[in-house]
């Protein structure tokens, strides 16, 4: 079950799933205490960790960007999508993931973790970004 909600959705019965977005208030804190609880058993990833976990990879967000998805290609540019797509270029620095949307011209970075071993889910790893400037995390599933 905290699986199931760590990937944007909760179980309800005969194999269906229930987008998280249409969860009761109480159902979404219980959804912030496992994130919580993830992270307490994430570990801080490597520049090369990065690089390899992101390059030619699609991520799919849950909690509170759940549903939104973001692409990330070799060559540094990345497309996020929620709703209407944006385009924008990633690179790693300093064993951060970075990131810049024009028409902005400023780079933001971010610490990135992941659990050991790999938090997976359908062979899917679960990473975390947590922005430098505002500590807000996002937290996303590679997609196969």
């Amino acid at each position: 079950m905290d699986m199931l909600r760590a990937i944007g959705f909760r179980a309800i019965g005969f194999g269906l799933l229930l987008p998280l977005a249409s969860l009761h208030a109480d159902e979404a804190a219980d959804l912030v205490a496992d994130e919580v609880r993830w992270e307490k058993n994430m570990s801080t990833m490597t520049g090369a960790q990065i690089a390899d976990t992101l390059t030619g990879h699609n991520f799919i967000y849950v909690g509170e960007f759940a549903g939104a998805q973001q692409s990330f290609y070799k060559a540094g540019d990345t497309l996020y999508v929620e709703g209407r797509p944006s385009s924008g270029f990633w690179a790693v620095r300093d064993d951060q993931y970075c990131s810049q949307w024009p028409p902005d011209s400023h780079w933001a970075c971010y610490v990135m973790k992941a659990m050991p071993g790999g938090l997976e889910f359908d062979g899917d790893l679960m990473v975390l970004w947590i922005d430098n400037k505002t500590q807000t995390k996002f937290f996303a599933y590679r997609q196969p």
